[in-house]
């Protein structure tokens, strides 16, 4: 698994905004990795109801 913990505390504005987008980017990560299986299954459900 990622580590977001950097070995020390953002000192700078310009840091500090590069840690928030890499901890977003990791939350993106992780949101598609558990929806996007659930979509699929859901998307073959429908395919099979309407065969």
């Amino acid at each position: 698994m990622d580590s977001l913990m950097p070995s020390e505390p953002p000192t700078s504005p310009a840091d500090l905004a590069s840690a928030i987008d890499e901890s977003f980017e990791y939350h993106d990560r992780l949101y598609e990795r558990e929806t996007v299986p659930e979509y699929e299954q859901q998307i073959k459900g429908l395919v099979e109801d309407l065969l």
